[in-house]
């Protein structure tokens, strides 16, 4: 990060020698390498600024960081740390995978797509998954509850991840970003059936349902 750092500072010098009273913001992908306390990219060009820098984040990003603390935060952290390990099991059981002819749970990985197709291949699954909790009786085996929830929220994963990709699309403006978010929103809100007076439901496709309590 030094090296890359000097480069920078090289490139910035040439295009603006006054850069380091001038510069307000910076861009960045959240990742370790840019943001750690002391070797991180964005760390290191903050020391070289007389400004308080301010990390802007694209829309997919912060799209990004919100679905990840949502899912760590099901069931008070229990949906995904019952998922995570559940899968890691059946990754491990050669002898169920070559009866179910060579179908593997796909790996739990970092990344929240991952985390949505593995919750489609347990419903997928499911009535083989139940048959084989019900005779091995596995520490790991999720239970009656962690089911009807994967089945609520393994749906809007998918819904989620359309418009993950459509945000990405490069000849997209800021404007349609929001709107595509907004849209998002608002069928997440009917897929579930929640309603409220402030709620926004022009974006959506699905005709509104309203909670009766």
């Amino acid at each position: 990060m030094v090296n890359i750092l000097a480069l920078i500072v090289k490139i910035l010098d040439v295009l603006l020698l006054m850069w380091h009273d001038k510069l307000i913001s910076m861009n960045n992908d959240d990742k370790n390498t840019m943001i750690v306390h002391h070797g991180g990219l964005v760390t290191l060009l903050e020391k070289e600024v007389t400004n308080n820098i301010l990390c802007v984040w694209c829309t997919p990003h912060q799209m990004d960081i919100v679905i990840k603390k949502v899912t760590k935060v099901m069931m008070d952290g229990l949906f995904y740390k019952i998922a995570h390990a559940f899968s890691i099991h059946l990754c491990a059981q050669l002898n169920l995978i070559t009866k179910m002819d060579g179908a593997k749970c796909p790996k739990d990985t970092t990344q929240w797509v991952a985390f949505g197709k593995m919750l489609k291949w347990f419903l997928h699954h499911r009535h083989r998954m139940l048959q084989y909790i019900k005779e091995k009786q596995p520490i790991q085996a999720p239970l009656p509850t962690w089911w009807i929830l994967c089945n609520a929220v393994a749906p809007l994963f998918e819904m989620m991840q359309v418009t993950f990709a459509k945000l990405q699309c490069q000849d997209l403006v800021m404007s349609q970003q929001m709107i595509k978010i907004k849209m998002l929103i608002s069928n997440i809100y009917i897929g579930i059936s929640i309603y409220h007076d402030n709620m926004d439901t022009s974006y959506s496709k699905t005709p509104t349902r309203k909670c009766h309590k």
